[in-house]
This record gives structure tokens, sequence and C-alpha cells, in this order.
């Protein structure tokens, strides 16, 4: 296991993060599976429900304590190239090398998140580079792992500060609500964690010439 300057492993540094983004500090116990869940995918996991049960329900299924987060966290790996391609596939049915609207639409709906087709053409839009309606793998890998590495590291960087001034700095889990089936903020939160999506920019550029004429 790599170590950081502090001489601290990673998983270490990620058991620290992810316990500080649902508690105040290490004496206390998560109540809830959901909190389990979030400090998982804090630190770049995307367990699935069945797994999170499965932890859950080992630790008596009322509680768990830092010990036995730092067990799952273990056991949980990290999200890699390769279940990105996989993933890939599967929400790309007709095989085309794209994800549409209506393929990503339809996949959050298989999997029971309530989002609307407007909410959809957000996501797709923000990592949209090429503008042309759709992601190809390259753009959806970015998204992922862009979204992946923010919600990281904002969990580390609470950690640091909650372990340096010795009192608790707790994010709550409101702050960056994800989705349960792919770990992207919602609606909401995207527009106050990235700012105006691209079309809304091209809007507001569109406005001003307007008005320069």
């Amino acid at each position: 296991m790599a170590l950081n300057g502090t001489g601290e492993d990673e998983l270490s540094i990620d058991c620290k993060s992810g316990w500080l983004m649902v508690q105040n500090d290490f004496s206390g116990k998560l109540t809830k599976p959901e909190q389990l869940k979030y400090a998982l995918q804090c630190t770049g996991r995307n367990p699935s429900e069945r797994a999170v049960e499965r932890y859950w329900t080992q630790c008596g299924g009322s509680s768990m304590s830092y010990e036995q987060l730092c067990l799952a966290m273990r056991r949980e790996r990290k999200v890699a190239m390769a279940d990105l391609v996989s993933a890939f596939h599967a929400i790309d049915t007709n095989g085309d090398g794209y994800i549409s609207t209506e393929e990503l639409l339809r996949m959050l709906s298989k999997r029971g998140e309530k989002m609307s087709r407007e909410e959809v053409g957000e996501i797709i839009d923000e990592a949209d580079y090429n503008r042309d309606g759709k992601l190809d793998y390259t753009e959806f890998c970015h998204m992922l792992l862009s979204t992946t590495d923010k919600c990281a590291g904002l969990a580390k960087l609470n950690a640091k500060r909650t372990t340096s001034e010795h009192a608790a700095v707790v994010v709550a889990p409101t702050t960056t609500t994800t989705t349960r089936s792919t770990g992207l903020p919602r609606q909401s939160d995207r527009k106050h964690q990235y700012g105006p999506s691209r079309r809304q920019q091209d809007q507001e550029a569109q406005e001003e010439r307007s008005k320069e004429r």
C-alpha cells in the first residue's frame, strides 16, 4: 500500500475521509446503510445495493463502527477502467458506441432513479465536449471519474481539516447527493457544484451579442 507524505497508507486516508463525511468524530457509529454507501462512494468506490446490505448485515444490522467501516473499505475495491467499459456497454444498448439521452434515461428508470428527461439531458450536456448531443466513451469516462475525484477530494480535505483542528468539520451528505445507480450529482447539486451548463453559457453569450448589436 502506497504511503503519503505523513506515512499514512491510502486505505487509512480513505477510511478517515469517508467516515468524516457522515460523522462528527470517530467516537460515534453509522446508524443507516445509506451512510455506509455514501462513505464508500466518497472514496471512489461504487458498491452495489446487495454489497451494502451484506456489509451492514454482517455488522448486526443496526449500526457500524469506524473499524467495521474500514473492513468494508478494504473489501470494496475502487472503480477501475474495466468497470467503466462494462458500464458504458451496458448503457449503450444499440451498440453504436455512443450513449444518448434516451439510453441513459432508460437505464436510470430501470434502476429506480426518478429523473426527468430534462435532468438527464443536463447530465449529457455537461459532459458532451464535442457538442454532438451524445456521449462517446471518453466523455463518459471523464464524466464519472471527474465526479468521483471531486467527491473524494472533498472527503480528504474534510478529514485533513478535522484532524489538524481537532474539531468536527462535517460536510452534510446533502452537499453532493448522488444518484443511486451512477454516483452522479443530482440536478440541483450539479448547478451548485459546476455552475451554469454549457447550454446555459451559450444562451448567455448569445444574449450578450444581441445587446452589443
